[in-house]
């Protein structure tokens, strides 16, 4: 048999109903059965009458190479080719239309900070510190903060970089920011 779940107030009640009743309510989660053998019978019927739709082919991206898949296999010279590009802001530059999120872990640690300290250094850059930021190192990280409580790079957004700190750096920030507000309070 097949029930139907029925809320009455904060109970919940369940009403037999047929096979017809049931099909428009199939994967809605309100029915119940009395075996599984009987739920499984009755979705494949559903199946047999709404057969799943095939995903759509992607005939036209059947030829182009997925560059995620590429990036693993180059050389460090290679990347680091890239990041000069990068940094040096070419113009046409042939790398113009990777993303970078795609490049980020593939490069070595000198390739990630010279990156990061572009991208905190020139706000219009396509750079995104917060996104590199996981693959930073720390010591990176706590030239930033210094720097930053030197009054530099104020334009970043800081609040995003806190999780990939060392705790002593989120502690220097803390109490930078509270002596701030001391200041601002007398």
């Amino acid at each position: 048999m097949i029930y139907r779940k029925i809320q009455n107030g904060t109970e919940t009640e369940l009403k037999q109903i047929s096979f017809e009743e049931a099909f428009p309510l199939a994967g809605t989660g309100v029915l119940v059965f009395d075996s599984q053998i009987e739920e499984m019978n009755f979705y494949k019927e559903v199946v047999k009458k709404y057969p799943p739709t095939p995903k759509t082919s992607n005939e036209h991206k059947k030829n182009e190479p997925d560059i995620s898949e590429l990036l693993p296999f180059l050389d460090d010279e290679d990347l680091h080719e890239i990041v000069l590009s990068i940094l040096n802001d070419e113009e046409n530059s042939k790398y113009d239309n990777l993303d970078l999120e795609e490049l980020f872990p593939f490069l070595n640690d000198e390739d990630t900070e010279l990156l990061f300290i572009k991208g905190i250094s020139s706000p219009d850059s396509k750079i995104d510190p917060v996104d590199l930021a996981p693959f930073v190192s720390e010591k990176a990280l706590t030239a930033f903060v210094d720097e930053y409580l030197k009054g530099n790079y104020q334009e970043v957004d800081i609040d995003e970089l806190y999780p990939f700190m060392k705790s002593s750096d989120i502690k220097r920030l803390f109490l930078h920011f509270l002596e701030k507000k001391n200041k601002t309070e007398e």
